[in-house]
């Protein structure tokens, strides 16, 4: 598990591959949607906590396409909610 909430984090593009990860808290961030596509090597996630981020568009949940362990994906309190 790994955990960073409320970081200020508004970019993906550095995520580290880390094979063995199954969830990943990133809530309270600035987030773009767009930057899901650096996710999309974390194969074995089974969690993504992504509330309260910048995700926007439908579309950018298809860089997850992929992710067949994915069972839980949190996007409370983003605008794509609306």
């Amino acid at each position: 598990m790994l955990t960073l909430n409320d970081c200020g984090i508004a970019s993906l593009s550095n995520f580290p591959v880390l094979p063995a990860l199954i969830r990943l808290d990133m809530v309270f961030n600035n987030i773009p949607g767009e930057d899901l596509q650096y996710l999309a090597h974390s194969k074995h996630l089974q969690t993504i906590m992504l509330g309260a981020n910048q995700i926007k568009k439908l579309d950018d949940l298809n860089h997850l396409r992929g992710m067949r362990k994915l069972l839980q994906l949190d996007l409370l309190n983003n605008p794509i909610i609306k």
